[in-house]
Parts: structure tokens; sequence; C-alpha cells
């Protein structure tokens, strides 16, 4: 038989490829993972031994809702192929803002966002730590500011 289950869904996309990848977002333990729609340009990508290790990185992301409106824009944002179910190249198309978004984007509605993201964001990172650190990767790292580590 065939050893590994592995999808490797990132395996022939290449940098510049406008993507639509459905993600697998853990909200929380013991709550039911959420799927994700995410579409962006890869300007980074990478294929390590193991999916924890590989990811492939968006430019001018974007999060969709299941009608495909925009739920949030994301900006640069890495995916790791361990949460990746599916992922294709599609055509660049400009989709409608959710309600949600176009409420928080009226002046008026203050400092909105996603409030979730930024844990979120914060348990990817603080997962990201307590990976062995592999010098590939190491340098995608190090262009990134690390916020609380500097003395």
């Amino acid at each position: 038989g065939y050893p590994s289950n592995r999808k490797m869904p990132l395996k022939g996309l290449r940098k510049g490829g406008y993507i639509l990848v459905t993600y697998k977002e853990k909200k929380a333990p013991g709550l039911l993972e959420e799927k994700v729609l995410y579409e962006g340009t890869i300007i980074d990508k990478r294929v390590g031994c193991v999916n924890r290790e590989s990811y492939v990185e968006l430019e001018n992301c974007i999060r969709l809702n299941e009608q495909g409106e925009i739920e949030a824009k994301e900006g640069t944002k890495k995916l790791f192929d361990a949460f990746i179910e599916e992922c294709e190249e599609v055509e660049k198309v400009e989709h409608p803002l959710s309600a949600e978004l176009k409420a928080s984007t009226q002046p008026a509605a203050g400092v909105g966002g996603a409030p979730g993201m930024n844990s979120m964001e914060a348990m990817m990172m603080a997962c990201m730590g307590m990976m062995p650190m592999n010098m590939n990767m190491g340098l995608g790292m190090m262009g990134m500011p690390m916020m609380g580590m500097m003395p």
C-alpha cells in the first residue's frame, strides 16, 4: 500500500498564483473546528518533511464566508499545510463585503475588526515558538519582528 496519507495540497502551486484555500481553524479546545475560506496571492511557500513545517504565505489575503462575501481582510497570512483541506488556483474576482465587515468599516463603528482573530494569531505564534526551529524556517521568522522577545 501507500504509507503516507498526506494530501500535500501545496504541491503544484507556484509563487504569484492566486489561490482559494479551505482551512480548518480550531476555535478552542472542545469546539468543533470551523472551515474557513481564504483567498490571496502566494508570496512564499515551503513544503517540508512534515505537514506542520509546510505552509503557504498569502498577500492581500481575504477571509470569505460561505456566501463568498469578504468577512475580513487579513493582509499577509501564513496558512499551514496541516490545516489545509483543499487548495486550488482560482481567477481573482471581486467579492462583495459581508454585512459585518461593511458595518465595521463604517467610520462610526469604531475599532471593530475581527475580535476572535488576535487571540487566534497569538495562539499560532505560541505554537510556532514550541516547534523545533530548522534553519529554513528560521529565515522566514527572522523577517518578522518578535514582539516581547527583544530586551
